[in-house]
């Protein structure tokens, strides 16, 4: 069985989400609580120091320190909203072009990936867990790395086999999780 994807801000994401839900969710849950809490407080600073300048006080380092903290105060709330995305975009962008379509081979063994620019292979029982949602594979070295394999993207087989095949090849089983 073969099998190819293209990685997406898409189907990143959604493996962002899934190593916080499942794999790291304190270290998830904590990191990006700082951003949403950093945020807030920078928009308090730079709206209280907003005050003080519409209140008569125009020095230069209040109004400075006012847009400063309200603009850093709004990014760090927009990362932190939308924070899987943001790893998502990070990891997409670290990920050369000629390296964003990787093709599968289930071999007995193995798994062999590979893109324009390397070969790999993985026995199966390297993989720490694998995922599956209603569109993917989510292979997992550990909560930062791993492949994802788009369901669309299977040729010789299905879904259904593949699991089944993999199923065999490993102690755990594949894991079947709803993404809302």
């Amino acid at each position: 069985m073969t099998g190819e994807t293209v990685y997406t801000l898409e189907n990143l994401t959604d493996f962002y989400r899934i190593a916080a839900m499942r794999m790291g969710a304190r270290r998830y849950q904590i990191i990006r609580m700082l951003y949403l809490l950093g945020g807030a407080a920078l928009i308090l600073i730079g709206a209280y120091e907003g005050l003080d300048v519409l209140g008569g006080n125009g020095d230069a380092v209040v109004i400075l320190l006012a847009v400063i903290g309200l603009y850093l105060g709004i990014q760090l709330l927009q990362t932190g909203c939308r924070f899987y995305a943001c790893f998502a975009a990070r990891a997409l962008k670290s990920i050369p072009e000629d390296a964003r379509r990787c093709y599968f081979s289930f071999e007995e063994e193995q798994l062999v990936i590979s893109n324009r620019m390397k070969s790999t292979s993985y026995p199966y029982e390297q993989f720490g867990v694998i995922y599956e949602t209603a569109e993917r594979f989510y292979f997992y070295i550990n909560a930062y790395n791993g492949y994802i394999l788009e369901k669309s993207g299977i040729r010789n087989g299905s879904a259904d086999q593949l699991r089944e095949f993999l199923n065999s090849r490993r102690e755990d089983a594949v894991e079947t999780i709803e993404l809302s």
